[in-house]
């Protein structure tokens, strides 16, 4: 089993947690960070979900190379409102496509563990 801590050197926060057990990897903590400043992307839920999706693909990706947000089994994704569950939905609809996610992805490069 391998744990992993995501931070970001200039500040030292944590982005998110990960955990690798055999092929199965577990993410959590992610949320709509815009990682130069550490602050929540402006925007709100519609910048800030796919973000997010965004930040786990590619921690799934850096630990498996060719993995993706369609390997991806179950997920949790909690939210302040009932009223985002649609823009929730359309983020994953949208980011699990890869055509789709290469134009909506906010940040380009990959992540380093």
């Amino acid at each position: 089993m391998k744990v992993f801590e995501i931070e970001c050197n200039s500040t030292l926060k944590t982005v998110c947690f990960i955990l690798q057990a055999g092929d199965t990897i577990f993410v959590s903590g992610s949320i709509g960070l815009w990682p130069p400043t550490m602050s929540m992307i402006q925007g709100g839920i519609s910048q800030e979900a796919p973000l997010s999706l965004q930040h786990v693909e590619r921690v799934i990706t850096a630990l498996n190379p060719g993995e993706s947000l369609k390997s991806i089994v179950h997920g949790f994704c909690f939210l302040t409102s009932p009223a985002y569950v649609s823009v929730a939905k359309t983020s994953w609809h949208q980011m699990s496509n890869p055509k789709v996610r290469q134009e909506n992805c906010l940040i380009k490069g990959t992540v380093t563990l």
